[in-house]
C-alpha cells in the first residue's frame, strides 16, 4: 500500500507541476494576491487561508475551505489555488499527513475530484 501511495503522491506532484507550467506560465507564485489597484483578489485571500490552515496542520478545515470557495464559485481563477494546494499536500510526508487527520488516499482523491470539477484529465490538460 505504501508503494502504490509513493506512486500517486509522485503523479500528483509531476501532474499540479505540468499544470503550472502550461497554464501558469512557469510564475513562482501563480496566484494573483493583488490587482491593480492593490486590492487582495479572491483567490489571493484563499491562497493566504490555505497557507495559514496548513501551517497550523489543519487540513481537513483547508480542504473544507478550498471546497466550499470551488463549488461555491467554480471561477477559473481559483484553479492555481487548487493546484497549489494538492502539490502542497502532495508533499507532506505521509506521518505529517496523519497527524493532521489526513492520509495519502485523500490527496490522490482530492486531486481526481478538482481534475473532474475542471474538467481536466489526470495529467491535468483540458478534457
Amino acid at each position: 500500500m505504501a508503494f502504490t501511495n509513493d506512486y500517486f503522491l509522485r503523479q500528483i506532484e509531476q501532474l499540479t507541476n505540468l499544470v503550472g507550467q502550461l497554464f501558469l506560465h512557469k510564475q513562482p507564485n501563480p496566484i494573483q494576491i493583488e490587482d491593480e489597484q492593490g486590492h487582495v483578489t479572491e483567490e489571493g485571500f484563499l491562497w493566504l487561508r490555505l497557507k495559514r490552515l496548513l501551517a497550523e496542520g489543519q487540513i481537513n478545515g483547508a480542504e473544507d475551505l478550498l471546497w466550499d470557495a470551488v463549488d461555491g464559485d467554480g471561477d477559473a481563477r481559483l484553479l492555481p489555488v487548487a493546484v497549489w494546494f494538492y502539490n502542497a499536500l502532495s508533499k507532506m510526508g505521509e506521518d505529517a499527513l496523519t497527524a493532521s487527520g489526513f492520509t495519502s488516499d485523500e490527496v490522490a482523491q482530492g486531486w481526481a475530484d478538482i481534475c473532474a470539477r475542471y474538467e481536466l484529465d489526470e495529467w491535468g490538460a483540458s478534457l
